[in-house]
């Protein structure tokens, strides 16, 4: 098998190369890490410790939906009151929108 060699022209030529990480790359590199390149591979979670964590994002997204949900319908129902005072048509009203492929759908808005 022969050695190839670069043509004359390519020999003094200097190069910078700039290599770019993804955006999980980058927004996860800690100033030491940015030093090393390629990153070290993030080590793989025990399926133990990835089932505890799934619970714990389970249980954090219900609570929050019992703390948020009554905010949210008092909210609405106050804009609903507003709504009626000061208007005197109803309260929700339809529009026809265009969604994708040209299909149209119905949406329902509050009249404010």
């Amino acid at each position: 098998m022969e050695t190839l060699t670069p043509p004359q022209q390519f020999k003094s030529t200097v190069a910078d190369l700039t290599a770019v990480p993804s955006r999980r790359q980058f927004t996860s590199l800690t100033v030491s890490e940015s030093l090393r390149w390629p990153p070290a591979p993030e080590p793989a979670l025990a399926p133990v410790a990835r089932d505890r964590i799934r619970g714990w994002k389970r249980t954090l997204d219900w609570l929050l939906i019992v703390v948020a949900l009554p905010l949210w319908l008092t909210l609405m129902l106050l804009m609903m009151g507003w709504i009626k005072a000061v208007s005197p048509g109803p309260i929700f009203y339809r529009q026809e929108r265009v969604g994708f492929g040209g299909k149209s759908f119905r949406i329902f808005k509050f009249a404010a």
